[in-house]
C-alpha cells in the first residue's frame, strides 16, 4: 500500500464522518424545526423567544462540534434572518447602502422609505421604527450610514 492511498482513505473517512453528522436523523429533525420557525416568521406568525432558543441550541451544536457548521451553522444564519422578520428588538450592523435601501447583517434589507429613525438621546444610537409611528423623528437617509449599528423596534 502506498502512502497516497493511506492519506486518501483517511481523508475520505473524515469526510464520510462529517456527512453522517450533518445528515443524521437528529440533525434532520432540527432542520425541520428551524424551517418551520423561519416559515412562521416569514408569514408574520413567528415567536421571537422560540427563535432565540433555537439559535442558542444550534450555536451550541456548532461550538461543541465544528463539523456541524455546514448544517447547524446554516440554521443559525437562517434563524437570525427570521428573528429580524419577527420585529423583536434586535441590533443590526449596516453593511451597505444602495439608494433607498440599506443592507444589514445576515441578509436583512431595510427600505428607508418605509421606516422612521428615532435617535436615543442617552446612547445616541438610532432606532428604526415603522413609518408614522413617531412624530418628529430624523430622516433615515441622513441618520443611517454603513458601518453603523442600529436597533430595530
Amino acid at each position: 500500500m502506498r502512502f497516497k492511498e493511506i492519506t486518501e482513505t483517511t481523508a475520505m473517512d473524515r469526510i464520510e464522518a462529517t456527512m453522517k453528522k450533518n445528515f443524521s436523523p437528529e440533525q434532520k429533525a432540527a432542520d425541520k424545526q428551524v424551517l418551520d420557525a423561519a416559515r412562521n416568521a416569514e408569514m408574520g406568525k413567528g415567536d421571537a423567544d422560540a427563535i432565540k432558543n433555537l439559535i442558542k441550541q444550534e450555536q451550541a451544536k456548532v461550538d461543541a462540534d465544528p463539523d456541524l457548521k455546514y448544517s447547524a451553522g446554516r440554521n443559525v444564519d437562517m434563524l437570525k434572518r427570521a428573528l429580524a422578520k419577527t420585529g423583536s428588538e434586535q441590533e443590526l450592523k449596516i453593511t451597505s447602502r444602495m439608494g433607498n435601501k440599506v443592507k444589514a447583517g445576515d441578509g436583512v434589507e431595510i427600505d428607508l422609505d418605509k421606516v422612521d429613525v428615532d435617535i436615543d438621546p442617552a446612547t445616541k444610537k438610532p432606532k428604526i421604527k415603522p413609518k408614522g409611528s413617531t412624530p418628529g423623528n430624523v430622516d433615515p437617509k441622513d441618520a443611517i450610514k454603513p458601518g453603523q449599528t442600529v436597533e430595530l423596534s
